[in-house]
């Protein structure tokens, strides 16, 4: 239970930490205030805790879809975001409107955290009348959450301490493999809701590394690691790839 309740938490709480630092290693660049990272966490915490005290009701819209749909939303406005500031910044001069960008780079935080954190409180309270269960679940999930946001400020600190070129590089190859997990992950909500058709995987790697293993459910936070994915999701990944390329190609011609 412990094991458990530490690799659920940190499942959770990494893709959040991981964007949160990613952006904010940045965020100087275009004058967005540790204060403004701050209001996005707060915000992202308070919008969780909504979702999960409303989720029976939002849980029978749509014909019982409300969950997945909103999840689906979320995660797609994740990607639009991620790609608009990754097509759209550089570290001299970010090509858009210096206003909106503060509320690009903080809107993302704020949505991810609004549904892990979610799931977190969803999880631990299924077991608030559990007895002897819960305090396992709350010594596992102060270990995750810790070891998650350990990750996330080891790696701001590592992104310091590069170059500004290096340092916006990283950030956009890592935010690009993050928003383009989110929509997979979006993909594979809409297959389980039925609003999309169902095929054989294409491959099956659960032989080699599994979605219950630690690093299984750590890689399909940070990537949307799936090890048997529907074509859906891989024509997705492959498409949300290249429209960050193509974005950031094109982008970089029309500025020169």
């Amino acid at each position: 239970m412990l094991l458990t309740a530490i690799v659920i938490v940190l499942r959770e709480v990494l893709e959040a930490a991981l964007l949160a630092s990613l952006l904010s290693s940045v965020g100087k660049c275009f004058s967005v205030k540790v204060a403004g990272f701050g209001f996005a966490i707060l915000l992202g915490l308070f919008g969780a805790f909504l979702y999960a005290s409303n989720l029976p009701y939002i849980s029978e819209l749509f014909e019982y879809t409300g969950q997945e749909l909103l999840n689906v939303f979320l995660q797609i406005s994740i990607y639009v975001c991620l790609f608009i500031f990754v097509v759209f910044s550089g570290p001299y001069r970010p090509n858009i409107n210096s206003k909106l960008l503060p509320f690009i780079m903080l809107i993302p935080i704020a949505l991810a955290i609004i549904r892990e954190g979610s799931e977190i409180y969803i999880y631990i309270s299924g077991f608030s009348h559990g007895g002897q269960k819960m305090f396992p679940v709350l010594v596992g999930s102060v270990i995750g959450f810790g070891i998650g946001v350990s990750i996330g400020a080891l790696l701001y600190f590592c992104l310091l301490a590069c170059t500004l070129r290096v340092r916006f590089v990283v950030v956009k190859i890592m935010l690009t493999v993050i928003a383009t997990g989110f929509l997979s992950q979006a993909v594979a909500l809409l297959l389980q809701a039925d609003y999309l058709d169902s095929y054989p995987a294409l491959w099956d790697t659960s032989k080699y590394l599994s979605e219950e293993s630690v690093l299984g459910q750590l890689l399909y936070s940070i990537m949307g690691y799936e090890s048997t994915p529907a074509p859906q999701q891989v024509v997705v990944y492959v498409m949300a790839i290249s429209m960050v390329i193509l974005g950031v190609v094109v982008n970089d011609r029309f500025r020169r």
